[in-house]
């Protein structure tokens, strides 16, 4: 059997980046995070507010795009609890994570924790930064699915999004006043119809 090192390997992922993703990435300004071909890893969470089958988007400053909130992990952090803290920092809002239909949650015997299983793990573009001398680069993104516990009222964090909404969850690809990242409608819509 493979233990997860080999099967990054053998995936093309690399050590670095399943390492990075259960401990924290190096810091964002390392020499190796600022080459064009770097990979960073990043999470972000799909936030439904259950009872008005809404969805929580930001829109991103450097991207353009309406997206679900995320970002790089802490060091020391894990995907999981990086996602929700992105949630709470860029736009106020607490969620959890969802243990519906769409996610499934394993305890082993004998393990110190278990980690929520990210709905999606996938590979973006990143746009340059300038703000920390970041050319282009790609995001290895762990998406989680979670739910808004208490209010839903959003305060954005402006250094990082411009704005943040809720939007109909089923609606999300008839939104004309906004440029939604392609992926995110049916994303949305598979987590929250139970369907990865």
């Amino acid at each position: 059997m493979l233990d997860r090192h080999e099967l990054a390997d053998v995936q093309g992922i690399g050590k670095e980046l399943i390492m990075n993703a259960w401990t924290g990435p190096p810091e964002r300004d390392n020499p190796e995070s600022t080459r064009p071909d770097s990979r960073h890893v990043t999470a972000s969470a799909i936030v439904f507010d259950v009872a008005q089958g809404r969805v929580l988007l930001v829109h991103h400053r450097l991207s353009g795009l309406w997206q679900f909130p995320g970002g790089h992990l802490d060091p020391g952090e894990t995907a999981d609890t990086a996602a929700f803290r992105e949630v709470r920092e860029e736009t106020g809002i607490i969620a959890i994570p969802w243990k519906g239909d769409a996610v499934r949650h394993v305890q082993p015997v004998g393990c110190l924790l278990a980690h929520p299983v990210p709905f999606s793990i996938a590979e973006y573009p990143a746009p340059a930064d300038p703000s920390w001398n970041e050319p282009a680069h790609t995001h290895i993104d762990f998406l989680y699915v979670g739910h808004v516990v208490g209010p839903t009222d959003v305060r954005t964090q402006d250094d990082e999004v411009a704005g943040a909404v809720w939007a109909d969850v089923r609606g999300l690809q008839r939104e004309p006043q906004y440029r939604i990242r392609p992926d995110v409608p049916g994303l949305a819509l598979a987590a929250w119809t139970g369907r990865p």
